[in-house]
């Protein structure tokens, strides 16, 4: 078990669990309500995809036309877009 804190207090969650502390509370508010429709994950995945794709853009865009030094943004390395964007698409499939 893992031990997650918010403003309510310490949810102990499984280790291996792919969720956090803002999921595990929503099931316990909304226990009552069915899983999400399959179109919903595909929906949340592309949009995510679509995130991830503009980011990198709006990147390779501020840091072929500006100064590094004059950017105060700290952006992600490709390996981690990279693994973003596969993440979204295997949610949306």
């Amino acid at each position: 078990m893992r031990k997650e804190k918010d403003s309510l207090g310490i949810v102990e969650i499984p280790k291996e669990a792919l969720y956090g502390i803002n999921a595990y509370r929503a099931k316990q508010n909304f226990s009552n309500h069915s899983d999400f429709f399959n179109e919903w994950y595909k929906a949340v995945g592309l949009v995510k995809y679509a995130c991830y794709l503009t980011y990198e853009k709006f990147r390779d865009t501020a840091l072929k036309n500006f100064d590094k030094k004059s950017i105060k943004i700290e952006f992600f390395s490709d390996d981690i877009i990279n693994a973003l964007k596969a993440s979204a698409l295997e949610v949306s499939e």
